[in-house]
């Protein structure tokens, strides 16, 4: 029953499982297999509400010459948008961890430098948002407004749309603020900006 070729594995690659793994282990073999096995659980559950509590978070920014939006602090030569924050977050919101997202986002916000104008969420790796996690981000949505911050959100899945239209975070957050990609946000942006500019010159103008 032990396999110390696996445990040896786990160790190099996922320490948090082999602490699970070796406890378990213990427990089958001090007191007993039923009592391993719960043990096993236990630690299980306290695991997955460790990686709830801590989720990972980027910032997203592009290489020179590219399109592809990648975690700025994993690839060199990545850098950020000015005035525009990218933020993607990587865990299920939900009432675990909505806090830590809204203190997440608003710190890198404060510290961005330039200040960014535009934060744009990237939930690709969302798969779930309850009731608190809704109510999150209708708060940042209100707090970054507050700040004269826009908020846009990117690839958000069917099932996640679907969720966030009922409990009215879609509406809250403005259903033209909703883009399929990244990259359709930041075009947004641009032409936006593109426009803007062009309405200045000619009141220049004239």
């Amino acid at each position: 029953m032990i396999d110390l070729t696996k445990l040896a594995h786990i160790w190099r690659t996922h320490r948090n499982e082999f602490v699970l793994a070796a406890g378990a282990l213990l427990g089958v073999i001090v007191i007993g297999i039923f009592a391993g096995v719960a043990i096993g659980v236990i630690l299980s559950l306290g695991l997955l509400l460790h990686r709830l509590d801590h989720p990972h978070s980027a910032v997203l920014g592009r290489r020179r010459g590219e399109e592809v939006f990648i975690d700025v602090a994993e690839h060199a030569g990545a850098t950020t948008m000015p005035g525009v924050l990218i933020h993607r977050f990587e865990a299920p919101l939900i009432f675990a961890n909505a806090e830590v997202f809204t203190d997440d986002v608003l710190a890198k916000v404060t510290a961005a430098d330039p200040p960014p104008a535009t934060v744009i969420l990237d939930f690709a790796a969302v798969s779930d948002v309850d009731s608190t996690g809704d109510a999150a981000l209708a708060d940042l949505k209100r707090t970054l407004g507050e700040r004269g911050v826009q908020l846009l959100l990117a690839r958000t899945t069917a099932t996640l749309r679907r969720l966030m239209r009922a409990d009215g975070t879609v509406a809250a957050i403005g259903s033209d603020n909703v883009f399929p990609t990244v990259r359709d946000a930041v075009a947004a942006l641009e032409t936006e900006q593109s426009q803007t500019s062009s309405r200045s010159s000619a009141s220049s103008t004239s």
